[in-house]
């Protein structure tokens, strides 16, 4: 996939028509389960004592109440105020607000949502960050924004910050629907990517997915209802040496 720099307007755009579907409603995207992947690979990453997890464009994900039932200080970034507001409701969590320039911080116990424009975010601002956790935000993106949205999170999190990601990622052209397919890394990860850290396939979920009656007792019972395409998680380990 190719991708370019994006301009101001460009960026504008995505984010009115990103608020226009929480207005709206028009949350079909949104997971009411936690991510299987999550909970399969956040075992296999390195144990970090009091760790903070950054969530960008994080909406009103599940995912964030695991992590802070694992003993994370999770740190969320959603543009939307609904999804920022449904997110504390439907947890029945009583969070506090404070405006912090042009956003609006919500914080209740382990977990803090940052409502507003992740790229509007300075350095520093959110303080250290011991590990990046994007549940497909990458995957999300326009192709124009992605390397802009790279850029932005380096700028974030320490140099020492891994990641776990998770990516959506379409069947190519002629590509044989099956779950027999050997999975890879996906050339767009490496390309963003490669230059800061190195790139580990986690788990992979074919297109094809085993039955929700599946007797193993796995995470994955129920995933056939996830969207088509290859659902993978990737472990990214910063490269020694400082960033380019």
């Amino acid at each position: 996939m190719a991708s370019s720099i994006s301009t101001p307007e460009e960026l504008g755009r995505d984010n009115q028509n990103w608020l226009q579907m929480w207005n709206d409603s028009q949350t079909e995207f949104h997971q009411l389960q936690v991510s299987p992947l999550l909970q399969r690979c956040w075992e296999k990453l390195p144990a970090r004592k009091g760790r903070r997890v950054l969530v960008p464009l994080c909406g009103k994900s599940l995912d964030m109440i695991w992590l802070a039932q694992q003993g994370c200080e999770v740190v969320g970034v959603e543009l939307s105020p609904v999804a920022a507001k449904a997110f504390f409701k439907e947890a029945g969590l009583k969070a506090r607000k404070q405006r912090i320039g042009n956003f609006v911080r919500w914080h209740s116990g382990a977990i803090t949502i940052w409502c507003g424009d992740l790229f509007a975010l300075q350095p520093g601002q959110l303080g250290h960050i011991d590990r990046v956790f994007d549940r497909a935000a990458l995957t999300a993106l326009p192709p124009d924004l992605r390397p802009r949205y790279v850029a932005q999170i380096g700028e974030l999190v320490s140099a020492a910050a891994d990641m776990l990601m998770l990516t959506l990622e379409d069947l190519e052209p002629g590509e044989i629907n099956t779950s027999d397919l050997v999975p890879a890394i996906d050339p767009e990860l490496q390309r963003l990517y490669s230059e800061r850290f190195g790139l580990q396939l986690l788990d992979d979920i074919p297109p094809v997915i085993a039955p929700e009656n599946d007797p193993s007792g796995s995470p994955l019972r129920g995933v056939q209802e996830l969207p088509g395409g290859h659902h993978k998680a990737y472990h990214l380990t910063p490269l020694a040496g400082p960033r380019p």
